[in-house]
C-alpha cells in the first residue's frame, strides 16, 4: 500500500479506480521533474501534460491531459530505464487500467496522443537541455516543435493549470 498527498491509501499491485483522485495525479504531477530532473529549468510532468492536450485535436485532448496519470502512482521513470523493467510496465498498466475506468480515458492510447507526446518530448527537450549526443525519438516530428520558447511553470502554476485543463475538458466531454 502506498498513501497520497490526500491520505487516500493506494494498492500498488491491485489499483482501483475509487482510490485513483484527480487531486492527487494533479499535486504529484506538478511536482516531477521531467526527464527524471536532467533538464537547465524545472519543468513538470503536469505541465507537459497540459501541451500535450493543446497539441492534438480537441476529441483527443483529454486522453492528452490524462496521457502520463500513472506517473503519479508509479513516477516518471526515463524511457530507456522503463524499457529495461518489465515489471514496472505491469504495475504501470494496472494504474492506467484504473485511471481509464475511472475517468474514461482512452485506453491504449490514440496514435495522436503519442505523436502529440514526442513533439512536445522534442519541444521541451530543444528549449530545457543541452544538445544530445545522438537521435532521440522519431527525430522527423522535429518539424511539428512550436517555434516559441517553453517557460516552464512553478508546480503550484502547473497543478492549477492542470486542474483548469480538466475541468475544462471534463465539461466538454
Amino acid at each position: 500500500m502506498d498513501q497520497t498527498v490526500s491520505g487516500t491509501k493506494v494498492d500498488l499491485l491491485d489499483p482501483k479506480p475509487d482510490q485513483i483522485l484527480i487531486e492527487d495525479i494533479a499535486h504529484a504531477l506538478s511536482h516531477i521533474c521531467r526527464f527524471t530532473g536532467h533538464v537547465e529549468k524545472f519543468m513538470s510532468v503536469a505541465h507537459h501534460s497540459v501541451i500535450v492536450s493543446n497539441l492534438v485535436d480537441p476529441e483527443f485532448a483529454f486522453d492528452g491531459l490524462m496521457h502520463d496519470a500513472t506517473e503519479a502512482y508509479v513516477n516518471d521513470l526515463s524511457r530507456p530505464l522503463k524499457n529495461l523493467l518489465p515489471e514496472y510496465k505491469v504495475v504501470e498498466e494496472r494504474f492506467a487500467l484504473a485511471i481509464a475506468e475511472k475517468f474514461g480515458v482512452t485506453h491504449p492510447l490514440p496514435k495522436q496522443v503519442k505523436d502529440a507526446d514526442n513533439v512536445s518530448l522534442l519541444w521541451e527537450r530543444r528549449d530545457l537541455m543541452k544538445a544530445p549526443p545522438e537521435a532521440w525519438v522519431e527525430e522527423h516530428l522535429v518539424t511539428l516543435v512550436p517555434e516559441q520558447p517553453l517557460y516552464p511553470w512553478t508546480p503550484a502554476e502547473a497543478r492549477a493549470e492542470f486542474m483548469h485543463r480538466f475541468h475544462e475538458l471534463s465539461t466538454s466531454c
